[in-house]
């Protein structure tokens, strides 16, 4: 399925993009849908963060990619690469995984690989989400063995990622700051880390300040 928000300077402008859009899907032989979903999130932007809670009451952990329109294929074939190769793995711990894309401006593209396996609700899922929605899922007992394999095959996602040139949403954070900087950017960074949180007591664990605090 494809959903598109169409935007103009008017609705005369709107409407025009949208008949564009509609007569090259149908030439492709596409047939158009409701757009009940681009509604729905219109008017619900910033509902409760469900997507903690995957199919069966499985967590959920996403990963991300940030490509041009022209490495959209090569980033996906990258992707299905990265998950054949750690299919054992996959099959051993029963993790489910999918994946979906969604423009980014004009010229990019935003892939999001998402992993689905059986374990405990963390912490935060309980203090986040509605109780009547987590206590009706199906629970699972805690799984660290199938949590740290997701850990694992995240980084290699993530890896994956950076070889094929792809930015990310969450870097600093998520993924290393350091991996996209080159020489001399990557001196002029440390230096004023050196200089400005010697000890890395800055939000540990962001921009390579450190490990965060223990629990």
């Amino acid at each position: 399925e494809l959903h598109a928000t169409i935007e103009g300077d008017s609705h005369a402008k709107a409407e025009a993009r949208r008949a564009t859009l509609l007569k090259i899907c149908t030439s492709h032989n596409g047939t158009e849908i409701a757009g009940t979903p681009l509604r729905f999130l219109r008017e619900n932007p910033f509902g409760p963060p469900m997507l903690m809670l995957g199919p069966a009451g499985k967590r959920w952990v996403p990963t991300n990619f940030i490509v041009p329109h022209g490495r959209h294929a090569d980033m996906l074939a990258a992707i299905n690469m990265c998950m054949t190769e750690h299919r054992e793995i996959i099959a051993r711990h029963d993790i489910t995984w999918s994946w979906s894309s969604l423009l980014v401006g004009r010229e990019h593209v935003l892939i999001e690989p998402a992993l689905y396996w059986k374990d405990e609700a963390s912490p935060i899922m309980r203090a986040t989400l509605d109780p009547a929605v987590l206590d009706s899922a199906p629970q699972h007992a805690a799984d660290t063995s199938a949590r740290k394999a997701v850990g694992e095959l995240r980084a290699a996602l993530m890896a994956t990622g950076l070889r094929n040139g792809a930015a990310h949403i969450q870097t600093g954070r998520a993924y290393p700051a350091s991996a996209r900087f080159q020489a001399p950017d990557s001196e002029i960074f440390l230096r004023l880390k050196q200089a400005l949180d010697p000890h890395g007591l800055m939000n540990p664990g962001v921009l390579e300040g450190g490990k965060p605090p223990s629990a």
